[in-house]
């Protein structure tokens, strides 16, 4: 979606959460640039993002998401996100994620 849609999807309140950003299944964090005037227009406008940073089902590297690392999802690797956009507004979830790796890594 282009960015002055989204923006105007916002305003009119047809867009009240962002997400659920499933960034880890593409290889990325939401650190990442192509989330950055997202992010931005969530902030400034008081939307949530929801961030999946948990596990997946087995195998999902083998099958559909070459580039999927449970360890993306470290809230750690965001820190500079959350720093940028003080305001922001945000679901987490990364308790699982130990119990996620074990699904995922299946030997």
């Amino acid at each position: 979606m282009h960015m002055h849609g989204y923006t105007e999807y916002v305003k009119t309140g047809k867009i009240k959460i962002f997400g659920e950003v499933m960034a880890v299944y593409k290889g990325k964090t939401l650190a990442d640039s192509s989330y950055q005037p997202y992010l931005a227009i969530c902030e400034k406008y008081g939307i949530p993002v929801a961030y999946h940073s948990g596990g997946s089902f087995p195998n999902a590297q083998q099958f559909e998401w070459p580039k999927y690392r449970i360890t993306l999802g470290d809230p750690f690797l965001i820190e500079e996100v959350l720093v940028k956009y003080p305001k922001w507004h945000f679901i987490f979830e990364f308790t699982r994620s130990t119990v996620g790796m074990r699904r995922i890594n299946v030997n």
